[in-house]
């Protein structure tokens, strides 16, 4: 096993096989850390860390909004078969979560049909 332990899936620990959700899972744990500037799982001594990834939930404070929790916690989904992504929708599933609802606009993900006009320096 390699790799920094603090991402590392449930079903990898768990020896079940994996496929890409554990990249969802990974991605729940980075948006986790660019909110709250920690981990969501963290301990020294690698035993109790996978234990905790293993069984503890995760603590989110009430300052975040629902779709940033509700995001958040789908992606971090002990259960591979019912995380974030992991539906045969994929990334489209992701990329229509509330999460990437920005004020009255939407993250646009097809960037090919974004026309952009260049500015010169």
């Amino acid at each position: 096993m390699c790799g920094t332990k603090a991402y590392i899936a449930p079903e990898i620990f768990l020896k079940h096989g994996y496929g890409m959700a554990v990249d969802w899972w990974a991605l729940g744990i980075t948006t986790y850390i660019m909110l709250m500037c920690e981990l969501p799982f963290n301990n020294e001594d690698p035993v109790e860390l996978m234990q905790s990834i293993l069984y503890d939930n995760i603590e989110l404070p009430e300052f975040l909004s629902e779709d940033v929790s509700a995001f958040i916690k789908e992606l971090l989904e002990k259960d591979p078969e019912y995380r974030l992504g992991s539906s045969e929708a994929g990334a489209e599933m992701v990329k229509e979560h509330p999460f990437f609802r920005v004020g009255f606009y939407s993250i646009h993900f097809d960037l090919q049909t974004e026309k952009q006009k260049l500015i010169l320096p």
